[in-house]
């Protein structure tokens, strides 16, 4: 994580990076996170941002229980779809993906699509196995 979000940025760049992006379950729909996702975006546009990457935990790879914040029960066909993955490099239609509700999450906020799942991104995450899912919007 450390190598992949520390890196310089270039003199000229058409991409803004978003991490971290959580939301406490009880803001989850309300106008406040989307007014500052259209206000994040907005300025990435206005900078010269087309596109906007960034990752999502998965928690439902193997459960959280941390409530209030992340409470998400272990989901087998999730998991199932990412195992797959890691053994065939075949990428996990978008409909076993948003069993996620983190990713469904991103999905209707953002307006992106997945692209890319990586192994041991987050070892310490224990909810989501270490796995991480880019993300990215076209902004065009």
């Amino acid at each position: 994580f450390v190598e992949f979000s520390s890196r310089p940025v270039p003199a000229r760049f058409n991409t803004a990076f978003g991490y971290n992006l959580n939301v406490h379950p009880a803001e989850r729909g309300g106008r406040l996170v989307r007014r500052l996702l259209q206000a994040a975006l907005g300025h990435a546009s206005a900078a010269g941002c087309a596109y906007l990457v960034g990752d999502g935990r998965c928690p439902s790879y193997n459960g959280s229980h941390d409530p209030p914040a992340d409470d998400v029960a272990p989901n087998p066909e999730f998991r199932q779809a990412i195992d797959e993955f890691m053994r065939t490099g075949v990428f996990p239609e978008e409909r076993k993906l948003l069993l996620d509700p983190t990713l469904r999450l991103f999905s209707r906020l953002m307006h992106c699509r997945f692209i890319a799942i990586i192994p041991d991104f987050l070892p310490a995450d224990t909810a989501s196995g270490g796995f991480q899912v880019m993300y990215l919007r076209d902004m065009r």
